[in-house]
């Protein structure tokens, strides 16, 4: 009993493969049901370890690893040590007549913390539907939740012990955030974790990302020769793993970048089926689309972003990206609500704040008109038609173009 008191005591396992965390999908628990439920229930979470190993940035426990737990009650944290896994996904199923609840929990197995939970109410009728529906949905939640909690974790680390994996998770904290300022910290982050480990695909990606945005969202002067730069970060990040998902997303938003928008969305759909969990792949697409002025093809996937990770994020640059296709659609009232929901998202920029101006121009809502103008200039002093001009480098179409500018002016923007 000593030593299994001791035992307990253990840190979990470190993170294998240069610092990538683990996580172990353990066998449902049937509730309030007999037998006829467990085929499902197994089916489930075999999908789930599928649909998660196709996240890159994870490793996941072999199926045969986590079943050989299976009845058995263990704390979290001794499931941990047992299995060498960083985070640990939980669940039940319950079945009552054609009522189906999927419940499940990720646990961070150091503290035996639970991070996130969720339950998912299904009518049983087509159970083939309902375990595509509800795996997609935990494929998506968990991936962010993890990364969260490792980018945490790397930021508690003392500067000495930081490996190129903490200096890239610590760069997409400082990403994420959206400011000038941070996205110059996660430039020098990114790049010294390009350094240390030069095979580390998604650091070269995300770097591509974060040079791209300084120059949409921050002070950067948009430049071919950046922009190229970007695109060879982005491309070699495809060749160091070409399974890698968020790889061929970032090379995808890198190319819409420099206007290839035919490139952008062959990148997009190559993410798509390597991982069609991925939120902001959904998101990338739909805004891509849009470019090209294929806005009804559009619309669902910005739909399908927000239904699969509600809070990632990015979140209200899925909510700005669409308002702006609205706003190149003509369907301004639309454009407003997505706007107005993109700015009340964390971190949002002043882009959505932006579009809002920009919809009610051609709305005449004069009355909410000065409020909103203050408050752009808060988020963005100096904003101006010119300098919307020159941010919206990206943008091929004229006459798309042409109409944001018109709705800024009628707002009363300066030029």
């Amino acid at each position: 009993m000593a030593t299994q008191a001791l035992r307990l005591q253990e840190p979990a396992a470190a993170p294998a493969d240069g610092g990538k965390p683990s996580v172990a999908v353990m066998p449902l628990v049937i509730l309030g049901t007999g037998a006829e439920g467990r085929p499902i229930a197994d089916a489930i979470a075999e999908d789930i370890i599928t649909a998660l190993s196709r996240h890159r940035a994870m490793l996941v426990v072999a199926r045969e690893s986590s079943y050989a737990l299976k009845g058995q009650r263990a704390d979290v944290r001794r499931i941990g040590i047992q299995l060498a896994a960083n985070y640990v996904l939980e669940g039940t199923l319950t079945c009552v007549g054609n009522d189906v609840r999927i419940a499940v929990q990720l646990a961070e197995t150091e503290t035996g913390s639970c991070i996130w939970a969720e339950h998912f109410d299904r009518r049983r009728e087509d159970l083939d539907a309902v375990q595509e529906d509800v795996v997609a949905l935990i494929a998506a939640r968990v991936e962010p939740e993890i990364a969260n909690a490792e980018r945490a974790r790397a930021g508690r680390k003392s500067p000495q012990a930081r490996r190129a994996w903490d200096f890239f998770l610590l760069g997409m904290k400082h990403l994420f955030r959206s400011t000038p300022a941070d996205n110059k910290v996660a430039q020098k982050l990114l790049r010294r974790a390009v350094v240390l480990d030069t095979a580390l695909s998604q650091a070269h990606a995300w770097l591509a990302y974060a040079m791209v945005l300084a120059m949409v969202y921050f002070d950067a002067e948009p430049s071919d020769d950046d922009l190229n730069a970007a695109v060879a970060l982005a491309r070699h990040a495809v060749d160091l793993d070409e399974r890698d998902a968020l790889a061929h997303f970032v090379c995808g938003r890198v190319l819409l970048a420099r206007k290839d928008y035919h490139g952008s969305i062959s990148e997009l759909e190559i993410a798509h089926q390597l991982n069609p969990n991925l939120a902001p792949v959904y998101c990338a697409l739909g805004d891509s689309l849009s470019y090209q002025g294929r806005f009804a093809e559009a619309m669902p996937y910005f739909d399908k972003a927000l239904t699969l990770c509600p809070h990632d994020p990015q979140r209200w640059a899925f909510c700005a990206y669409r308002s702006l296709a609205h706003i190149f659609a003509g369907e301004d009232q639309q454009a407003l609500q997505w706007a107005e929901r993109a700015l009340h998202a964390p971190n949002s920029l002043y882009w959505p704040y932006a579009h809002r101006v920009a919809a009610m121009g051609y709305l005449q809502r004069a009355a909410e008109l000065p409020r909103a103008l203050d408050e752009l200039q808060q988020r963005k002093q100096g904003f101006s038609c010119s300098l919307a001009r020159k941010r919206l480098f990206y943008v091929k179409d004229p006459n798309h173009l042409m109409r944001y500018l018109e709705g800024l002016r009628r707002a009363g923007v300066a030029e």
